[in-house]
C-alpha cells in the first residue's frame, strides 16, 4: 500500500447504558462528544504497521455499508481485525454541508455493554488506516452522575477519495493494549447535507 497522510478525525460516542450499542455508535442525541487527542504512535505500537501486508479478514468493493462487525476473537498482526475496501464509491466521500458531518470510515466498539467505571476506563480502541492515512487510539471515558454510562471508543477517518482503495486495521481491547480483544465495527458513512 502507498503511504499518504490526510485528515484524521477522532470522536467518542456517549449515550445512556440502556440504549443500543448501534445507537450509541452514531451518537444519537444524548451525552456529549468530547474530542480526544490523536495518539498515532500508540495505535501503531499496539496494532503494528505490519498490518499493511497481512491478509484481510473481509474485503468489500465500493463501501462497507451496512456495518461489518468482527468476531470477538481475532489475531492478525498483533490482535488486529483487517478490512479492505476497494475502489471507494463517490457516495462515501466528500464534505458535509449545512452543519452535517463529512463522509468517513468509522471504527467503533460493538461488544457487550459497559456498565462499570473500571471496565469503561480499561477499554482501549485503536485503528490504522492504510493508504496510509494515519492512526489513532483512544480509551473509554466513564460519565459519572445520573448518566452512569460509558463513552466507548469511536475512531473516524475523513478526507477519503473516490476510486481509491483503503485498508482498516482495528482493534478493541479490554484492559488496555495488552488485554483480550472485543468486537469492533467498521462502516463507511455518507456525508450529510442539512438544509
Amino acid at each position: 500500500m502507498t503511504t499518504k497522510r490526510t485528515q484524521t478525525t477522532l470522536r467518542t460516542s456517549a449515550c445512556a447504558a440502556l440504549l443500543s450499542l448501534a445507537t450509541a455508535a452514531f451518537g444519537a442525541g444524548c451525552g456529549t462528544e468530547p474530542t480526544a487527542s490523536e495518539d498515532i504512535s500508540s495505535a501503531e505500537e499496539a496494532i503494528g504497521s505490519s498490518c499493511g501486508s497481512a491478509a484481510a479478514h473481509a474485503t468489500f468493493t465500493g463501501q462497507i455499508d451496512p456495518m461489518h462487525v468482527s468476531p470477538r476473537t481475532y489475531n492478525a498482526c498483533t490482535k488486529s481485525y483487517i478490512v479492505d475496501v476497494n475502489t471507494l464509491s463517490a457516495s462515501y466521500t466528500g464534505l458535509g454541508a449545512g452543519g452535517g458531518p463529512d463522509a468517513r470510515i468509522s471504527v467503533s466498539y460493538q461488544d457487550t455493554g459497559i456498565t462499570t467505571q473500571a471496565a469503561c476506563t480499561g477499554l482501549w480502541g485503536g485503528a490504522l488506516l492504510f493508504h496510509k492515512v494515519g492512526g489513532v487510539s483512544q480509551t473509554g471515558n466513564w460519565l459519572g452522575g445520573a448518566l452512569a454510562a460509558c463513552e466507548t471508543p469511536l475512531i473516524e477517518f475523513t478526507g477519503l477519495v473516490a476510486g481509491e482503495s483503503y485498508r482498516v486495521a482495528a482493534s478493541m481491547r479490554q484492559g488496555g493494549t495488552a488485554g483480550p480483544t472485543r468486537k469492533v465495527g467498521i462502516v463507511n458513512l455518507k456525508r450529510v447535507v442539512l438544509h
